[in-house]
């Protein structure tokens, strides 16, 4: 499991490099150039970067990171089920195993045993964000991005001294039942192993 390399490129935002397909360009509407090795260089929006959070406060740029992120995995979830995933990326930038900074745990990527390289949240996967407008134009100024906003910043105070705290009990991984290619099976990696129901997924902390 690799992680991808975020960089600063000058005169743009953030350059992400991926060894991925140029199909992705058709649903993120991203500009991009290929580097002599063949991977993929996506010019990420500097607005929408993220700088790395620290427990006590949320930049905008991370905010808008994992907002992005609901959008593709939880647009149309319950809002418990997703300040629930929000927790997620919370407590995976918290462990570090994904990196140290917003962009890195959003934007992480994973190789399949056919050697395909995937990123964790399917909402960034071409074949998964058909329609999900992740990175489309204005999808900042929609309904949708307002309410998943707020459940981000609710679920970062959640995580405060004195705050609700975590319903997810420290869940870095999670499922969606009615989403897997057999109604309601259980991923390989989450068999045997306790899990949470909150909305229509399901929450697992893996060791």
């Amino acid at each position: 499991m690799t992680q991808p390399t975020i960089t600063k490129a000058a005169g743009l935002g953030f350059a992400a490099f991926f060894s991925f397909g140029a199909a992705v360009l058709l649903t993120t509407g991203l500009t991009a150039q290929h580097t002599p090795s063949g991977r993929l260089i996506l010019d990420i929006p500097r607005e929408a970067a993220g700088t790395g959070t620290q427990r006590r406060s949320l930049s905008n740029g991370d905010l808008s990171l994992v907002t992005r992120t609901l959008v593709g995995e939880a647009a149309r979830q319950s809002d418990d089920e997703a300040r629930a995933i929000a927790h997620v990326i919370f407590n995976r930038l918290e462990s570090k195993r994904w990196g140290g900074t917003v962009a890195s745990v959003v934007l992480f990527q994973e190789q399949r045993p056919s050697g395909r390289w995937t990123y964790a949240f399917t909402a960034y996967n071409p074949e998964f964000n058909a329609g999900r407008n992740v990175w489309g134009a204005g999808v900042e100024r929609t309904k949708a991005w307002r309410r998943l906003e707020q459940l981000v910043r609710e679920a970062w105070q959640a995580r405060a001294v004195g705050g609700a705290g975590d319903p997810t009990g420290g869940a870095m991984h999670y499922w969606h039942p009615a989403s897997m290619p057999k109604p309601n099976a259980i991923p390989r990696w989450a068999r045997g192993r306790e899990s949470l129901a909150i909305g229509g997924a399901r929450f697992v902390k893996l060791p």
